[in-house]
């Protein structure tokens, strides 16, 4: 959750996730993957327009990271 994530920022803060993310592709079979990120998911400072704001929500740096980190997989399509 984004309580969980909180204080957590960079590569190195974010590394616990990512390789949970990592470790939940292999489990699976290591499939092509479909990425849908909403950006409800952010913290109304980073997305104002909102309609359903999720305060105490991810950063975009957050997010960020995360796609960084996980840009070698094989993603097929995004939205």
């Amino acid at each position: 959750t984004a309580r969980d994530l909180r204080g957590r920022d960079g590569p190195a803060g974010m590394a616990p996730v990512v390789q949970a993310i990592r470790e939940r592709w292999q489990a699976s079979g290591r499939p092509p993957i479909y990425l849908t990120l909403d950006i409800d998911c952010l913290d109304p400072s980073f997305a104002p327009g909102t309609g359903t704001p999720e305060p105490g929500g991810l950063m975009s740096t957050q997010v960020l990271t995360l796609l960084e980190e996980l840009a070698d997989l094989p993603f097929v399509g995004m939205d």
